[in-house]
This record gives structure tokens, C-alpha cells and sequence, in this order.
């Protein structure tokens, strides 16, 4: 099970990857060249920025989510006012918005409250405006919320994904880093000069 936390893991590879380079000419691991390790340091480098950058996309997508979703509200919050002022002295185009709230408990509140009003204003008052905004406009804001939710899942399975590689490839680096020790170590006992620079160079 892997130990290490990336800016160990990564430490460790630069220091094998030194001490590799600088003992070459009397032995190089079978299973890697210099240049091998310098690939290994690329993939690993490759999958923290992607994580990051997963991470930093999952970040905004909540910010853009969270503001779709007060949008939607505030905007439900005032046509629904609105409406309820405009058809007080008409009863009977009034129940169509008695009952309704805009409600901002939860992401999926929101988004009910949302739905129910806007089959309201559609059944009851569809040409009517409130403040300016249009029935359409209105339900442009309810399909920005979708879209900011779509994008937020979205995000969300992308980080989980990085997430997976990034753990997969630390694992595989650290594998490599602990055979390597060992195949060093064994060739080279402590009592040489070579022996000792690898195990005082080396962080383990």
C-alpha cells in the first residue's frame, strides 16, 4: 500500500533518478534507464496536473451551480410576487399562483419551485412579463440551471477519474522506487562508497 504523500513520492523519484545518473557507469537497473526514470517523472508530473486541474474545474463548477441557483431563485422569488399583486383582484387567474413559494431549502426546492411556477405563469398569464422578464427568459434561467447542474456532475465524475489515475500511477512509481532500493542496496553493501551514497541520498 502506497506510504507516501506526492511531494515525498516525488522527492524519493528525483533522488533515484539522481543517484541513478551519478552511479551509472557502474551499474544501471535492468528494469530502468536514466532516461526511463526521467519518462516515469513526466507521467507522474502529468497526472498531478491533471488532477489539479480537474479539481480547479469541480471548483468552479460548484461556484457557477450555486449561482444558477440563486439566480433561479431570486428570479421565481420576484415574478411570483409579482403575479400574485397583478391577479389579486382576479380570482379565479389567482389560483393558479396561490400555494406556490419560492422556496431556496434545497438545490431540487429550487428547481421545484421553479417548475410549478412556471406551468403556472404558461397556464395562466404565458404572454404576461414580470419586471421585464418574459415567460422565455424565465425559463431560459431554469435551462442555465440544468446546464450549470449537467456541468457540475460532470466535473465531478472528471475529478473521481483523476483522481483514479493519479493514485494508479503513484502506486506504479512507488513500486518501481521501493525494487529499485532494494536492487541498489543488494548490489552495493553499506561498507562501499557507493553503498553509503545511495542509502544517505535516498529518503525512505
Amino acid at each position: 500500500m502506497l506510504v507516501l504523500e506526492y511531494d515525498e513520492l516525488y522527492a524519493r523519484l528525483l533522488a533515484t533518478r539522481s543517484v541513478q545518473e551519478r552511479i551509472a557507469s557502474e551499474w544501471t537497473w535492468e528494469e530502468k534507464t536514466v532516461a526511463q526514470w526521467d519518462t516515469l517523472k513526466t507521467g507522474l508530473e502529468g497526472v498531478k496536473a491533471a488532477l489539479d486541474g480537474a479539481e480547479a474545474a469541480e471548483a468552479l463548477s460548484v461556484g457557477a451551480l450555486e449561482k444558477a441557483s440563486m439566480t433561479l431563485h431570486d428570479a421565481t422569488k420576484q415574478a411570483l410576487g409579482l403575479a400574485k399583486v397583478r391577479f389579486r383582484k382576479t380570482p379565479e387567474t389567482l389560483k393558479a399562483f396561490t400555494g406556490l413559494q419560492a422556496s431556496k431549502s434545497s438545490l431540487a426546492a429550487i428547481k421545484r419551485s421553479g417548475d410549478d411556477f412556471a406551468a403556472a405563469w404558461q397556464k395562466a398569464d404565458s404572454a404576461g412579463s414580470y419586471a421585464g422578464v418574459s415567460l422565455a427568459s424565465y425559463n431560459a434561467t431554469r435551462s442555465a440551471l440544468t446546464s450549470a447542474e449537467s456541468a457540475r456532475s460532470a466535473a465531478k465524475a472528471a475529478t473521481k477519474q483523476a483522481k483514479q489515475r493519479f493514485r494508479t500511477q503513484k502506486e506504479a512509481v512507488y513500486q518501481d522506487l521501493i525494487a529499485w532500493y532494494a536492487a541498489a542496496t543488494r548490489v552495493f553493501p553499506d561498507s562501499t562508497e557507493t553503498g553509503a551514497l545511495v542509502r544517505t541520498q535516498i529518503p525512505t
